[in-house]
């Protein structure tokens, strides 16, 4: 969705080099990985983080291969790449922040031409869709990544990951991007919930003739 048709345009104050902003704090709380947060954060390199505090440090300008313990942890990594963001309002260059849908909705974050660190031409454009409830019917994810006006191929981190560092789904590691994304790509995530307990019993018959350590599983 490109939140410039509906007149909702990258703002001022969203720029900078190894920089956090934390909004949707008012609302529903969104649910990652089982926990839930209130607010969400992005950063300038092409990642969202829940609690900020807690889980962004180390050097977050260098993507991870994911899962990794080391912080920055709990990341929606759209592109996680060494980017510095600039605003230009004759352009729409920046960032676009929008809210849709109630109750629960969705959390928009849109990076309009993203440059690299140090400022370069225009990278790509790229949104990060978070949804703040579980939807468990089929077809239905709650994280969306999309892409737009993409000029040039980078390496990259694309994914999720939990914020014990010890879980994380990518489609593709600190690695090559070549044919994985390209304009109106979409990369979808489905979180899914708790199942519920199942109790399974069963029998064993052991052999006269067995002997010694008998296990299952």
């Amino acid at each position: 969705v490109n939140l410039e048709a509906f007149g909702i345009l990258a703002q001022a104050g969203i720029t900078g080099d190894t920089v956090q902003f934390t909004a949707f704090a008012t609302g529903d709380l969104f649910n990652y990985y089982g926990d839930q947060y209130a607010g969400m954060s992005f950063v300038d390199d092409g990642f969202a983080i829940f609690d900020l505090a807690s889980n962004y440090g180390g050097s977050p300008w260098v993507p991870q291969e994911i899962p990794d313990a080391d912080v920055p942890n709990n990341v929606l990594a759209a592109f996680w790449q060494d980017f510095e963001l600039f605003y230009d309002a004759a352009t729409n260059q920046g960032v676009s922040l929008a809210t849709a849908g109630a109750p629960g909705g969705w959390a928009i974050v849109e990076y309009d031409d993203v440059e690299l660190w140090g400022g370069s031409p225009a990278i790509m454009d790229f949104e990060i869709v978070m949804a703040r409830a579980v939807n468990d019917a089929p077809g239905a994810y709650e994280i969306v990544y999309a892409y737009d006006n993409i000029n040039y191929v980078l390496p990259a981190t694309i994914g999720v990951e939990n914020a014990a560092g010890t879980a994380a789904t990518a489609l593709v590691n600190n690695g090559d991007t070549t044919g994985l994304i390209s304009d109106g790509s979409m990369v979808c995530f489905d979180l899914v919930g708790a199942a519920n307990p199942v109790t399974i019993s069963f029998q064993v018959t052991v052999d006269a003739a067995a002997h010694g350590v008998l296990s299952n599983s």
